[in-house]
């Protein structure tokens, strides 16, 4: 099993995989060398935008995608994966668009730009809820002002329309050239609308895509991937993006691992966890014992997730002790 472990290790450092080479491996867990760019900062500290208020892409958004694009401290990419990018009609500072046709040049361009640095690239898509920033909002607020929202949502044709906002992202991404996509479900302060639909907190609408069922709270991403699929047939990658559960909105492991299994059935091809950059997420392990938050909760998903792989992108979990525990815990790689 040392021997197992070590060998994977060297594999997710060393070796640069091409995306479908990664879906065939029969890996449960894979940690492979993958990349993920956001805004980035000066060398004092000041935010330098990689994309205009309008979403599209700036000088140094291109510079600092080809430049990343070539290597990562001294080693070459394999894969890089984008930010979220918008398939809605709403916009955060700092992110990209891919909501109308007119957004496919750059897109195409940028691809280019990685494919003739000899590495792949996968975006990110999410729909924004509106243009209101959660941040500034505590909890206790945002529940009432997005449930109300979400409820507001009453006919099924605002259901398919933004079903579809997914769908034709998807489809401007493939004309794009992108390697593959991952629809987002994570995260904290980022106005996802398909995580507001799977909060317990948020979604108490009456239908089929709402209330105390979670498999119901999550039927719109279900949804999503399915139509999806059927309309970029089995070889274009989709991927789904979801964060470690913490609490926030009432979401729970459960509701998380619900979500996950409808996509499974639904068509999706793996799923990436978020393990999170902060202190909150750091691992705290002794011998024979597991303390990490971000170990339990891989074990916990990856016992209900059978069919496809779960990835682990370098950011809190990249370490010989995380293999190793997660290999003595019974996940199988």
């Amino acid at each position: 099993m040392k021997l197992l472990i070590q060998l994977l290790l060297i594999i997710s450092i060393v070796y640069s995989l091409k995306f479908r080479k990664f879906l065939n491996l029969k890996h449960k867990v894979f940690l492979g060398k993958f990349f993920e760019i956001y805004n980035y900062e000066d060398e004092i500290g000041q935010p330098i935008p990689l994309f205009t208020n309008e979403g599209e892409l700036t000088d140094d958004g291109f510079i600092y995608y080809d430049m990343f694009s070539r290597q990562v401290n001294g080693e070459k990419v394999g894969t890089i994966i984008t930010g979220e990018t918008s398939v809605g009609k709403n916009i955060r500072y700092g992110y990209a668009r891919i909501n109308d046709d007119k957004f496919i040049p750059e897109h195409k361009y940028l691809v280019d730009l990685v494919h003739k640095n000899e590495a792949d690239i996968i975006v990110k898509l999410i729909n924004f809820m509106d243009y209101d920033d959660e941040v500034n909002y505590n909890e206790t607020e945002i529940i009432p002002l997005y449930n109300i929202k979400i409820t507001k949502m009453t006919n099924k044709e605002s259901i398919i329309s933004l079903e579809y906002d997914f769908i034709n992202g998807v489809l401007r991404a493939k004309q794009s050239g992108y390697d593959g996509v991952m629809i987002c479900l994570n995260g904290k302060n980022n106005n996802n609308l398909l995580n507001f639909f799977i909060s317990p907190e948020i979604n108490k609408r009456e239908d089929e895509y709402g209330g105390k069922d979670a498999i119901d709270r999550a039927r719109i991403l279900a949804e999503i991937i399915a139509k999806t699929r059927k309309e970029i047939g089995n070889e274009f990658p989709l991927g789904l993006l979801v964060s470690i559960p913490d609490g926030y909105l009432g979401i729970n492991d459960d509701d998380i691992i619900a979500a996950c299994k409808s996509a499974e059935k639904s068509g999706i091809d793996f799923i990436q966890i978020d393990t999170g950059e902060t202190p909150d997420y750091i691992q705290v392990q002794s011998e024979n014992e597991i303390n990490g938050r971000p170990l339990l909760f891989i074990k916990e998903l990856s016992e209900n997730i059978k069919k496809i792989p779960i990835i682990i992108i370098k950011r809190g979990i990249l370490r010989y002790e995380d293999l190793k525990t997660l290999a003595e815990i019974g996940v199988k790689f």
